[in-house]
Parts: C-alpha cells; structure tokens; sequence
C-alpha cells in the first residue's frame, strides 16, 4: 500500500514539473527536459526504496508480534469449556482433545481438536472454537441411541441406523434388540443393513404412536436379509 501511494505521489509531481518545463520556452527546453529527467528518476527511486521499508518493517512488526503473541501468558489457556456431553464424559472429551491449562491459544488446531474429539463412540459432530483471550469451548452432538443390533455383542444404534458402539457392563439403557443381521453386513457400512435398521427404528416409532408409550415396550425386532 505505501509503495503503490508513493508512485501515485510522484508522477503528479512529475505532471507538474513538466508543465512548468514548457513554459521556459524553446532555448530551455532540452537542458529542462534533462533535469527534470533526472528529478523524475530520483523521486521514482526514492518513492520505491520508501515504500519497500515500509513494508518491510511492517511485515518484520507483524512477525515479532505473531512470535510475542504465541509466547505471552496473556494468551495461555485457562478455561476450557465442554458443551453438549451427557454420554460421553467431559473427562474423556478433554482426554482426546489434548487440550490443557497453559497452552497457548494460537497454537490449538481447532479442526484437528474438533476431529480427535468425534473419535469418542458417542460423539457424531464436534465444534471447537477459541475465546480469547484465554479460553477454548469444545461443543458436542452425541448419537442417540434409538436400539441395540445382536451381533456377537450388544450395540447402540442411532435412528438412522449407524452402529455406534459396543455395549458395555453397567450401561442401563432399556431399548429393543435388533436381530437377524451378520457383524460383516454391518462393518462394511452395507446399505442393506442400515436400510433394515432404518425399518426398525420407523417400525418401534409407529408402535409407540399407537400404544402411546416408548420403544422399550417391544423387546425385540426381527429383520431379515432376504425377506426385509
């Protein structure tokens, strides 16, 4: 920007000083030109080495800043906030994350945090956002589980039918047990399956409508790969 105002600055100067040249008359002419000539290469030079150390100490100001900014305690964390986890537990949030008290804020990947957080089963999107000058929030949106699938384990599933993780002693959710469908159907994401998973969620939500109470009235749904 400094560089492109000092050009602007010196050719209307330079519009100027050649006007001035002209009315000297013809027998000035030629000795004008040349001095003027010269002037204009000087103010030219003068304008480019000006706006080169502007920019320069700009650039060279915004590096010293960047390296005091990502240095300075003003900037380490000190909150770090959790919102959205009723499953998963902030604690294994915060696990995942790798954030923690002290580091600098410029330095947290929020996209990589967001990513390492959606690894926790329960996790289906994760938001991170830095809130400066000290503090990060990490919002979450868990999977609810809609049913369990009968593989070789027990496993939740969502009502749009992913798997979202193995059954685990001490989890009390009393939800229907899908059967009928083979673990290699459900790893390889088959849509088959998920259509299936899909029926069955539509089919628990049309006999909660009907008896007016929830899915855990039915124990049990069977689906079949050939019949549907």
């Amino acid at each position: 920007m400094g560089t492109k105002e000092s050009i602007v600055r010196t050719s209307s100067l330079v519009d100027r000083a050649s006007v001035r040249g002209v009315k000297k008359g013809r027998g000035n002419r030629k000795k004008g030109s040349r001095r003027q000539s010269t002037l204009q290469g000087l103010r030219v030079v003068g304008g480019l080495v000006l706006g080169a150390a502007l920019l320069g100490g700009l650039g060279y100001g915004a590096h010293q800043a960047r390296r005091w900014a990502h240095k300075s305690p003003r900037f380490a964390l000190d909150t770090i906030e959790v919102v959205g986890a009723g499953r998963a537990s902030e604690e294994s949030l915060l696990r995942l994350s790798g954030l923690r008290r002290g580091l600098n804020i410029f330095d947290v990947d929020v996209d990589r945090v967001a990513e390492a957080v959606e690894a926790h089963p329960w996790v289906a999107a994760a938001q991170v956002e830095r809130r400066f000058p000290r503090g990060v929030r990490v919002t979450v949106r868990e999977h609810q589980p809609a049913l369990m699938v009968a593989l070789d384990h027990l496993y939740y599933a969502d009502a749009s039918g992913e798997v979202v993780k193995r059954y685990a002693p001490g989890e009390r959710e009393v939800l229907p047990v899908v059967t009928g469908l083979e673990r290699a159907q459900v790893e390889a994401d088959d849509p088959a399956a998920r259509a299936l998973l899909e029926e069955a969620v539509a089919l628990l939500d049309a006999v909660s409508a009907v008896r007016g109470g929830g899915a855990e009235q039915v124990a049990e749904v069977h689906v079949d790969p050939v019949m549907g």
